[in-house]
């Protein structure tokens, strides 16, 4: 019953199998009902503040297999991803790739494009 409560909150419902596997695992290792309900919920509310797109959402069974219910969701962190690491990393790679973009099309403005890579995860690649 707590397990059905849990995956009503949580922001993202996708392989309900595997999240209920890995909730009873997460209980049996400590973690009662009410710390990982108050998680799913504390993180939904995370995401939402911050815009979260629903594919950067992680899956219940992933949240749950890393322990994420123990991360501080309650601050409001727009310049934080939702594992708690900070997106700097990622702008950089951005900044990097429309700069070399630019220098592409600076290079041969007869045709102008704009040639962007991507690494399979929507995250732009640098050339």
């Amino acid at each position: 019953m707590s397990f059905e409560k849990f995956y009503s909150v949580y922001p993202r419902r996708i392989n309900k199998a595997q999240a209920q596997k890995s909730y009873i695992k997460a209980i049996k290792s400590g973690a009662t009902d009410e710390q990982l309900i108050n998680g799913a919920i504390e993180y939904q509310q995370w995401c939402d503040r911050n815009g979260t797109a629903r594919e950067n959402i992680c899956h219940p069974a992933t949240w749950l297999n890393q322990g994420r219910r123990g991360n501080d969701y309650r601050a409001d962190d727009s310049s934080k991803s939702a594992t708690g690491n900070s997106n700097q990393p990622r702008q950089s790679g951005i900044r990097n790739a429309m700069a070399s973009a630019i220098k592409v099309i600076q290079k041969d403005r007869s045709e102008t494009r704009l040639e962007v890579r991507y690494d399979g995860h929507g995250n732009i690649l640098p050339f």
